[in-house]
């Protein structure tokens, strides 16, 4: 039964990267596009799913971060909001 539970956890758990690598893809979609309003409701999605979903730790913590720089950077500095994604993107592939 131990089995069927963890995979089951497992299971969610690819749920939950799958809806975070969609969600940041979408933000990348966004920058590009300059649609500013979409992309700050992304943001705040894949912000709420990190908090809600994600175990305290440094991957839930820099995923967080790099909500929070793109936002603060997409109007001034685009180059270093697509950064932040790509960094993103990165971290939730190494899962």
């Amino acid at each position: 039964m131990s089995d069927g539970d963890s995979g089951g956890r497992a299971d969610a758990d690819g749920d939950v990267d799958a809806a975070l690598a969609e969600l940041v893809d979408d933000a990348r979609s966004h920058v590009r596009a300059g649609e500013s309003a979409e992309l700050a409701e992304t943001l705040d999605a894949l912000e709420a799913v990190a908090r809600d979903e994600l175990p305290d730790g440094d991957r839930r913590d820099r995923l967080i971060h790099g909500c929070e720089r793109v936002a603060a950077h997409v109007d001034d500095d685009y180059a270093v909001a697509t950064e932040y994604l790509r960094a993103m993107e990165s971290l939730l592939a190494e899962e």
